[in-house]
């Protein structure tokens, strides 16, 4: 009996941790208004070089990436950090996404 009771109250606590650490509480290390401006800037890069192969797209890549990372104000890290909340985040990711899109609507004359 005290050994069930020791195993369902292991398993109680285990799911306790689970749901206390739901997406929901993870925060996003870059605002999420910043974001769209920053994966506006990584596509277009991204654009840019896609014609690019090897070596000389290995350069440009950094290059454009140091430099988003500058006009942004931001670290390597976070952005990294960031992308992997979205990641494991789809419907944050989608509305990441949609908002980018409502974004470059008001940007792109008709």
């Amino acid at each position: 009996m005290i050994q069930g009771a020791k195993i369902k109250g292991g398993i109680l606590g285990m799911l306790l941790i689970l749901t206390a650490c739901t997406k929901k509480d993870r925060q996003l290390p870059i605002p999420e208004e910043e974001l769209v401006g920053v994966l506006m800037d990584v596509h277009i890069a991204e654009a840019g070089i896609s014609f690019l192969y090897g070596l000389k797209r290995d350069t440009f890549v950094e290059d454009y990436y140091e430099d988003i990372y500058t006009i942004h104000d931001i670290s390597p890290e976070e952005f990294e950090q960031t992308m992997d909340v979205l990641r494991n985040d789809p419907e944050l990711m989608a509305r990441v996404y949609q908002n980018i899109l409502d974004s470059l609507d008001t940007r792109v004359p008709d």
